[in-house]
């Protein structure tokens, strides 16, 4: 039997269920969806989106750019963990993402992180803002400036009811997938036992 603190987050999920979920989202929604592990990195990825979007992507090219991405996701699982209800903040490129996340028994494994969007008019302030917090990685800014005009722009009622719906969804999924878990152990369990009495008559 597993000890509690050796659980993955691969433990408690089925992927395949997972990734029909995230399909599910992302067709409904337009959005990138990922579930990503305790440690912020990207672990399953929806058949319908390619994991990160373009302008991610070009972010995630330079390694101080992917670094400052895996934080920027593992600090809004946990936060969202914290709080118990789903996180929206600004990643460190300054564009918009939520989480949230997946526990087992008070145990954080992971979260469903979605996004970016924008919640702002795309206008030359906000150009220079991106520019400015990235101007430090070795990317293509012209690239980077082509595939910001791709990010989907939204309102703070459409993230939220985006941010509510992922969170409702990660709840049940999680809390049908533990159950599960559970059974396995307690089967383990018993099945000890029996082995420890068979052991016994011989």
């Amino acid at each position: 039997m597993q000890k509690l603190n050796n659980i993955r987050l691969e433990d408690v999920i089925d992927v395949d269920d997972m990734k029909k979920i995230l399909n599910s989202f992302v067709l409904a929604t337009g959005l990138g969806a990922m579930c990503v592990n305790a440690g912020g990195e990207s672990a399953i990825f929806s058949e319908e989106h390619e994991g990160f979007c373009t302008f991610c992507k070009i972010i995630r090219s330079d390694p101080k750019g992917r670094k400052r991405c895996t934080e920027s996701m593992d600090k809004a699982g946990k936060l969202a963990a914290q709080l118990g209800e789903p996180y929206i903040n600004r990643c460190h490129a300054g564009l918009i993402e939520f989480a949230a996340p997946i526990i087992f028994e008070d145990l954080y494994l992971g979260s469903i992180s979605c996004g970016p969007v924008i919640m702002w008019e795309w206008d030359e302030i906000a150009i220079q803002e991106f520019l400015s917090r990235t101007s430090d990685l070795d990317i293509n800014r012209e690239a980077l400036l082509a595939a910001s005009r791709e990010i989907i722009v939204l309102d703070g009622r459409n993230v939220q009811a985006a941010a509510e719906l992922i969170f409702i969804t990660a709840n049940h999924f999680a809390k049908s997938n533990i159950i599960t878990l559970q059974q396995r152990k307690e089967l383990s369990e018993q099945q000890s036992k029996l082995a420890e009495l068979i052991f016994e008559q011989k």
